[in-house]
């Protein structure tokens, strides 16, 4: 049936005129082509000339962005990829990264937020000479950091100021949080050996100048004014030790001498003294429900395409320096 319909649809081309013929060719031609173009052209048999894997708006991460994010977060991360498991979740904890990204960078852009300039980091600098391919990775890290921080302020503003009677709630069930802590204040002495230590310490014993010894020796200049819980060092002169003038404490700058010279005790600031700081944590309270609703609606408007076939596809290969 199909063959008989096909010779008579070849006899009709034949019985027509010349000039319609003519017509007729170039109309088939040209419309075959057109056919063949729309069909090749569709996304379902479209290669990935730009190897994108993730687009979200007008942000796009190619697979070399990708590989070079991983590898960035992995080295500054302590997680070990032991199991298959473990590199599906590092896998989806990066992609959740830069979907997240990509959202900030839209919102940015779209709401014509300027930030401000990153610093070339050591990190930064030490890579544009080394391997300038991973650059471009550190730099997204180093932006993400920017973009979190302009959403924390955008939000923050939209959260009302919390009633006097919440701030003084907070205020009595927090006290801890709005207390000064204890502070000495200390000068020292920093030599590279311990008998120069022991040495300069039986002078001073004998009353010399410390400020004396210290600008003729020391190796670092003076703390000043150290709280509780600065540095276990700082704590065992001040806070665990009567003696104004400690003994040779050793440390990876050499070994200190120290001289306490003043102490003030711990002490509770009043209500009015701490309410900035209380109304910065109520809001900080309100962040991460504000953050999610926010999360929800941008993603709601932007279309995301992934290419989880080819991310599934990524053998994840790193090793700790150590090993």
């Amino acid at each position: 049936m199909v063959l008989k319909s096909l010779l008579q649809f070849v006899l009709l081309i034949k019985n027509l005129s010349k000039p319609f013929k003519i017509f007729f060719n170039i109309f088939l031609t040209r419309g075959v082509l057109l056919l063949v173009f729309l069909f090749f052209s569709c996304e379902p048999f479209k290669k990935n000339k730009t190897n994108t894997l993730v687009k979200l708006g007008e942000q796009k991460w190619t697979l070399e962005d990708i590989l070079s994010y991983m590898e960035l977060r992995w080295n500054h991360s302590k997680r070990e990829l032991v199991s298959q498991k473990d590199e599906q979740e590092f896998k989806e904890m990066i992609l959740k990264e830069v979907l997240f990204q990509s959202l900030l960078e839209e919102w940015v852009k779209n709401e014509k937020i300027h930030l401000k300039n990153q610093a070339l980091s050591r990190e930064s600098f030490i890579l544009f000479f080394t391997d300038p391919s991973k650059l471009k990775a550190l730099r997204k890290y180093q932006k993400l950091t920017l973009l979190k921080t302009s959403l924390q302020d955008h939000l923050r503003k939209n959260i009302p100021e919390p009633k006097l009677q919440t701030q003084k709630q907070f205020y009595q069930k927090n006290k801890a949080l709005f207390r000064k802590p204890a502070k000495c204040q200390l000068e020292q002495i920093v030599v590279e050996n311990k008998k120069l230590a022991h040495s300069l310490i039986e002078r001073l014993k004998q009353g010399e100048s410390f400020s004396a010894l210290a600008k003729n020796h020391s190796l670092q200049k003076s703390p000043g004014w150290v709280y509780r819980g600065q540095l276990p060092i700082f704590d065992q002169v001040c806070f665990k030790n009567q003696a104004s003038l400690s003994t040779a404490l050793k440390s990876d700058y050499g070994y200190h001498i120290f001289l306490k010279k003043n102490f003030k005790t711990a002490q509770q600031k009043s209500f009015k003294a701490s309410q900035e700081k209380i109304i910065s944590l109520l809001k900080d309270q309100e962040l991460p429900r504000l953050f999610q609703k926010w999360l929800k609606e941008e993603t709601l408007k932007k279309s995301v395409w992934i290419d989880r076939k080819s991310l599934e596809e990524i053998k994840i290969q790193y090793k700790r320096k150590s090993e």
